[in-house]
């Protein structure tokens, strides 16, 4: 697979043969006693780049939570401001 998604792993895998043969083996035979139109079908998976895209996405999520937490914490120890006079 070309392009992002190969890069992150995606293929294209064999699912059969369609036309004059129909199999799901890789490996088959064709007598070729007359003209014949065979066709590799393929389909594509996505699941490595999904896994990766969901594993970034919760680790930006998680990272974005514990920002957000510890600036919580650090404004409730804040010491309270000295009184007017």
């Amino acid at each position: 697979m070309s392009g992002i998604l190969g890069a992150l792993g995606g293929y294209y895998e064999f699912v059969g043969w369609s036309g004059d043969l129909s199999s799901a083996s890789p490996t088959s035979k064709v007598v070729m006693d007359s003209n014949k139109r065979v066709v590799a079908q393929f389909k594509p998976n996505y699941t490595m780049p999904l896994l990766i895209l969901a594993g970034v996405t919760i680790t930006a999520l998680l990272t974005t939570i514990a920002g957000l937490r510890v600036k919580t914490r650090s404004r409730q120890k804040a010491p309270p401001p000295p009184p007017k006079k």
